[in-house]
């Protein structure tokens, strides 16, 4: 339990709307700085500009002001609409500073008074595009002079991606460490190294964190909080959090993560650790608290995907549960992992027994109650907290939706690609057929009953294609569709399919087996909801047998 030896200084009760808002205005303000420093310190090409720059840019604008008064919204998109970075990214170079130039002068403006309350804008980057807000180029306007704003000593600075990516991992490799090295390895090694004779912006006092010693840029304020363990592998993180820009569609050079164990004055911690002093936990709570609220999106690093390390720490299952209960609205919370586990997932979902319960068990797992600490009075104090507001189950849940999310989006990006990995040869028309049947019973299994329904009418197509109606998995690709037709209310239809399993059952010489006993269970279940009694009876005397 790290904290900041300035914590006290800032209450967290006292952080006022107007003070939110203005750290929201000074986050756009930065993030344009910095845009502006980039594209002229290594221009892209006109290609390049086109295809990723700015709609990279024009994503991150959408977001961050996503809260802002309609009003403002319209000036930003106007701007980019004049220059023509908007509506389809035609801008040269020069046009695309002009845009954010134009931006910049709106938030350069006189504080708004009273009446007309600061600009709610959000730090968040990663909201998905909305067409109709696709933020026509007129007279070339001047770019106005402006200073780079300085964040050293602000409690919301974090480190961008780009960073990590790059110097920070250099500088492992330098200490003799490599990829696997784990958070607790380099801290002695890299992390306190950084800053033991600076002063620290925070305190006035020798020794600095590490965030502090590094230029802006490099450093700004914090778009997202990263949620993991010291015991993660430095590279893991690093890669998951360059995967996570990626697939968000995130500059990694403007994207901040508040890191705590590069964030935290690390030699504050440890001359309090000297002192045998800890931070009393009601202290930690609010100050991890006015970070959560203040920075709005906490990505949470799992791994192993199948049974998350993460939720094993107390620390980390309070961060999550601290998350949550905020709600969406004001925080949102997003599962990341290293793409080794991300792609050992993958392998999951496209292989091994066609009704495969690893997906299931995976989020059954989730078992918060079973974290451990190194101090069993914080475990104590955490889990007094848990079971007096949300509850175990409640946050159990809450991971589980992460994790789920997850996977449905590696389901789906799955299915999007079925048809062309058999076009190039890269999975047989077989494996494709099989393939489809696995993601319906997960869909099927985390109760996503009408995508189910599409995904397993499709696998039952292929599979009649590739002739594999003579195998065992197709009877129980009939069985779970028939469960599915149910469970969307066409219990008529569910009814036809669940003959056909049978007979086919009947046939392949099925009838002692586990899934055909499943069989029998859903479609007597089936059954007595149609009101025909004595033919659900026969089938669960058929299951008894």
């Amino acid at each position: 339990s790290h904290l900041d030896a300035d914590s006290t200084a800032h209450p967290f009760a006292l952080r006022s709307k107007e003070a939110m808002a203005s750290a929201g205005r000074e986050a756009l303000r930065q993030y344009i700085e910095t845009t502006l420093g980039r594209l002229e310190s290594s221009p892209p090409s006109a290609a390049d500009l086109r295809t990723k720059a700015m709609p990279s840019v024009t994503n991150s604008l959408r977001s961050m002001v996503s809260n802002a008064p309609a009003v403002f919204k319209e000036q930003v998109r106007e701007a980019l609409m004049r220059h023509g970075v908007l509506p389809d990214h035609q801008a040269d170079l020069a046009a695309c500073k002009e845009a954010l130039c134009s931006i910049l002068k709106l938030l350069m403006e006189p504080s708004p008074s009273k009446e007309a309350p600061a600009l709610p804008i959000t730090n968040r980057r990663d909201v998905a595009p909305s067409g109709e807000e696709e933020l026509a180029r007129p007279s070339k306007s001047t770019r106005p002079a402006f200073k780079r704003q300085c964040t050293k000593g602000d409690r919301l600075r974090g480190i961008s991606v780009e960073y990590l990516s790059t110097k920070l991992m250099a500088e492992v490799a330098d200490a003799g460490l490599d990829r696997f090295a784990k958070v607790y390895e380099i801290e002695p090694l890299v992390i306190r190294p950084k800053g033991p004779s600076g002063l620290c912006p925070r305190d006035r006092r020798d020794g600095m964190a590490y965030v502090d010693c590094l230029d802006e840029g490099d450093a700004g304020l914090a778009t997202h909080m990263l949620s993991y363990t010291w015991g993660y592998k430095i590279g893991d993180i690093v890669d998951s959090l360059e995967l996570f820009c990626r697939a968000q569609q995130l500059d990694p050079g403007a994207a901040f993560f508040w890191i705590c164990c590069l964030c935290i004055n690390q030699h504050r911690v440890k001359e309090a650790q000297a002192k045998k002093e800890t931070v009393p936990f009601e202290m930690f709570k609010e100050e991890f608290g006015y970070r959560v609220a203040s920075i709005g999106h906490v990505v949470a690093l799992m791994a192993p995907w199948h049974d998350p390390f993460y939720t094993k720490r107390v620390w980390c299952d309070f961060e999550m549960h601290t998350a949550a209960s905020m709600g969406e609205d004001k925080c949102k919370v997003s599962v990341v992992m290293p793409p080794a586990e991300a792609e050992d997932m993958r392998k999951a979902l496209t292989s091994g027994p066609i009704n495969n319960t690893k997906m299931w068990e995976a989020l059954q797992n989730v078992k918060i109650e079973h974290a451990e600490a190194s101090m069993p009075e914080d475990k104590e104090r955490i889990f007094d907290m848990i079971q007096t507001s949300t509850g175990f189950h409640a946050l159990n849940s809450n991971v589980a939706k992460c994790l789920q999310d997850w996977i449905m989006v590696t389901c789906e990006d799955i299915l999007a690609n079925l048809d062309e990995e058999v076009s190039r040869s890269s999975a047989s028309a077989q494996e494709a057929a099989r393939t489809c049947a696995r993601l319906g019973y997960v869909f099927r299994d985390v109760f996503k009953f009408d995508r189910a329904l599409q995904v397993l009418s499709r696998a039952v197509e292929l599979f009649k294609t590739t002739n594999l109606t003579e195998t065992k998995d197709w009877p129980v690709l009939l069985s779970n569709l028939g469960a599915a037709k149910r469970k969307c209310h066409d219990l008529p239809g569910a009814l036809v399919t669940y003959d056909r399993a049978e007979k086919v059952f009947k046939r392949l010489g099925m009838m002692k087996t586990t899934d055909c006993a499943m069989f029998y269970n859903s479609s007597g279940a089936a059954r007595r909801e149609h009101g025909d009694l004595v033919l659900a009876l026969d089938a669960f005397e058929i299951l008894c047998t």
